[in-house]
């Protein structure tokens, strides 16, 4: 079996795989119907994928369901993938000024465009 990077695969990291899958039906049907590519995910861990992430698209019922997403690993034996690690996040010095500056730019337009109406 070859391994696979993620190489050309939008919803792919280095190690990493997201299944999209359509939440259509009631609760217990999903489950049912994800625990039938088991085979599937387990070859994507084969394939070197260490971290195998699910995705949903909704129609009917919440994608925000914690629990759901828990039982959906638990049911073909897989590992939640692990939270995202917190970024440091920094504001440049000179953020300010130059916020400052665009807005007065943006005033400037805006009564500059005024002045053209009223002529």
């Amino acid at each position: 079996m070859k391994s696979l990077d993620g190489n050309g695969c939008p919803l792919c990291e280095r190690g990493k795989i997201t299944f999209v899958l359509e939440l259509d039906s009631d609760r217990k049907s999903f489950i049912r119907r994800l625990q039938s590519y088991e085979p599937l995910f387990q070859l994507a861990r084969k394939a070197g994928f260490s971290v195998i992430n699910f995705a949903l698209l909704c129609s009917e019922f919440s994608c925000g369901d914690l629990s759901l997403f828990l039982e959906m690993f638990e049911s073909v034996g897989l590992e939640p993938p692990p939270p995202p690690q917190k970024r440091k996040l920094f504001q440049p010095s000179n953020i300010d000024k130059d916020i400052d500056k665009v807005l007065k730019e943006i005033e400037k337009l805006g009564t500059t465009k005024v002045k053209r109406k009223k002529r």
